[in-house]
């Protein structure tokens, strides 16, 4: 059998690489973690138009939702104030809002939430359900009064660049 022999610049450079290419595996593991973290465009479930976006976090076992951003659309201005929202929404700026009340994880779940869910243009306040999609592209929002089967869905799709809006 023949020895390879190798120079320390080549063993160096070999230890080099196969650093980066660990790195960028474990950075790409991470990056495509189904995790609900992010920036979402919520889209008008009636007209299509994106409406805004929000920040979604989990923190402390509760899912919060807080509006970063109104989109305009033609021929519409979007609200700034939550008006006839009820306590303790009234009357504040809709960006900083929190529109997740309450949203905890379903049981056994990792991508389902429950809680309650302020649509700050109507100011109601609706039984919701989030659900993170296989892909961890969009969120499907369902809110709805007494039974889910007589309420309406929005889905959010996650945003890798909000700043263009």
């Amino acid at each position: 059998m023949q020895q390879v022999i190798r120079s320390p610049l080549a063993s160096a450079l070999m230890a080099l690489m196969f650093a980066m290419t660990t790195a960028s595996a474990n950075a790409a593991v991470t990056k495509n973690e189904n995790t609900i973290d992010g920036v979402y465009r919520s889209v008008d479930d009636k007209t299509g138009f994106s409406r805004g976006l929000t920040e979604v976090v989990l923190r402390d076992g509760v899912l919060h939702g807080t509006i970063i951003k109104t989109i305009p659309r033609p021929n519409y201005t979007p609200k700034k104030i939550c008006t006839g929202c009820p306590a303790p929404f009234t009357d504040q700026p809709i960006e900083g809002l929190d529109v997740f009340v309450d949203m905890k994880p379903v049981a056994g779940k990792t991508d389902e939430y429950k809680g309650k869910i302020l649509d700050p243009v109507s100011g109601n306040l609706y039984s919701g359900h989030i659900k993170l999609s296989r892909d961890a592209r969009k969120l499907k929002l369902r809110g709805y009064v007494g039974l889910p089967i007589m309420g309406r869905t929005q889905w959010w799709i996650r945003e890798e660049h909000p700043e263009r809006y």
